[in-house]
């Protein structure tokens, strides 16, 4: 029976997209989707929000992360950044935790832009 299911959903409320949006200054306006175990935060920017051969720097909560790593154990001490195996850009901090050293939490923002 239905009833076994749970209670009667009462309200919806919409989410963020799962995309990031272009700024008019070119920027990308994302959010946090997800923290994995390890510590990793996984924004909103995908892979094909990136242009080819540009350089990075990401804000979040206040922090600069700059540099885009090929992998984790390319990842120097610090914070980084990388394209998951999901496609979607990633902080990360070798050794540690991402999240825990930043304070992130899911639906915080976070903006890319493209430097020189």
């Amino acid at each position: 029976p239905l009833q076994r299911l749970g209670p009667p959903v009462r309200s919806i409320q919409a989410v963020q997209p799962f995309t990031a949006i272009r700024q008019a200054d070119g920027s990308l306006a994302g959010r946090v989707l997800h923290i994995d175990r390890f510590g990793n935060v996984v924004t909103s920017i995908r892979r094909r929000d990136l242009a080819e051969g540009g350089h990075i720097r990401l804000s979040i909560l206040g922090r600069e992360v700059p540099g885009l790593v090929s992998s984790y154990g390319a990842a120097p001490s610090g914070l980084c950044c990388l394209i998951g195996s999901d496609s979607y850009l990633e902080v990360a901090l070798a050794g540690g935790n991402a999240a825990a050293e930043l304070g992130a939490g899911i639906g915080d923002a976070v903006e890319l832009r493209m430097v020189s």
